[in-house]
């Protein structure tokens, strides 16, 4: 992982991936940046793609994407803009297991053991995967 800081603005980068929804995009004046929001603060960060990806992500917009790329990050650890490397289209909060499909498909996640059981195995390393 790269960190670089920048000298009195208390800005640094680094590689990171931010999800969000990507609601608006801006290709004007050869500007090649979309923005993703992110649900809990409803902050935008602003997104800088390659021009040779503006039909596919004119394509995703509206959609839950995770965005993987050189982050830059206020003083208060916040991400504000990236250059994106890649994206990727995410399910939709609807379309995520929920616990009940835990319970209707019968899995059991802690291989028959009591949960006090399994969770000591993991803390003491002694649980085989």
């Amino acid at each position: 992982m790269t960190q670089n800081v920048q000298n009195s603005a208390q800005l640094y980068s680094m590689e990171t991936q931010i999800e969000g929804r990507l609601e608006k995009i801006d290709t004007h004046d050869k500007k090649h940046e979309f923005f993703i929001f992110d649900p809990l603060t409803n902050e935008g960060i602003t997104c800088v793609f390659d021009k040779t990806e503006a039909r596919e992500v004119g394509k995703i917009i509206t959609k839950r994407v995770r965005v993987t790329g050189e982050a830059n990050f206020n003083k208060n650890h916040k991400p504000t803009r990236i250059i994106v490397s890649k994206y990727d289209v995410l399910r939709e909060q609807d379309e995520l297991p929920k616990l009940s499909d835990l319970h209707k498909h019968h899995i059991n996640i802690t291989g028959g053991k009591d949960s006090f059981t399994f969770i000591r195995d993991l803390r003491d390393g002694s649980y085989n995967y």
